[in-house]
């Protein structure tokens, strides 16, 4: 989870640091966990920002500083993310 956190962090890195390819990792998570190594770190992410709009508000969507320690590169990318994954349990903010 704290590598989640950096944005610089992504699914080609966690192979490397699994010593396995990227095609190898893809087919682990999809047989595994039903879903592709990218929207499960997508997901993880989108969890620690809704850990902070509940400590902290919906502010969190707007501020860059904060968006970068859920692990997306900016406010924009996490609203990005947070309107594609936000039928009603999450609730859109644009």
């Amino acid at each position: 989870m704290v590598r989640a956190r950096n944005p610089d962090f992504n699914v080609c890195e966690l192979a490397k640091a699994l010593a396995v390819s990227d095609r190898q990792l893809s087919r682990a998570f999809v047989t595994h966990l039903h879903q592709t190594p990218s929207s499960r770190l997508r997901a993880v992410r989108l969890a620690l920002a809704a850990e902070s709009i509940v400590t902290l508000g919906p502010s969190v969507l707007r501020d860059s500083a904060l968006a970068r320690s859920c692990g997306f590169p900016s406010a924009r990318a996490l609203r990005d993310a947070w309107n594609r994954a936000s039928p009603p349990a999450m609730g859109s903010s644009d």
